[in-house]
């Protein structure tokens, strides 16, 4: 048999997560704030990328919520580069509900350029 070539699609392991509570209130008191009408990004600065992503009921269903999240981690995965180095929460407000994957996609880097561009002042 020869060898079989696969992509090997980026990871999103435990490395790249913000997990605990303490990470969340840090990020949520100290952070750098920018986002847009539908997402909000709150940022401090540090060695690892991570990301946490908070999604409040008010957005639908757990469907819906579940399909938010899923976008944005795989955004994630795939553009790491445009992340700065630190630790990042992505809040979800209400207005979210009934938007396409693409539109989050644009929202969420909409809302990284508006937090680097603060982050450069």
């Amino acid at each position: 048999m020869g060898i079989c070539s696969r992509y090997i699609m980026p990871r999103f392991s435990k490395e790249h997560r913000l997990l605990f509570k303490k990470d969340f209130v840090r990020v949520q008191r100290y952070g750098i704030r920018g986002g847009t009408e539908q997402i909000s990004v709150l940022f401090v600065p540090g060695d690892k990328r991570r990301i946490g992503l908070i999604v409040s009921k008010k957005v639908g269903t757990s469907v819906v919520r579940n399909r938010v999240k899923r976008v944005m981690r795989e955004h994630f995965r795939s553009n790491k580069d445009l992340y700065p180095c630190g630790d990042l929460v992505v809040v979800v407000k209400d207005k979210m509900k009934a938007i396409s994957n693409s539109i989050i996609r644009k929202n969420l880097e909409l809302a990284l350029n508006r937090l680097l561009a603060r982050l450069k002042r």
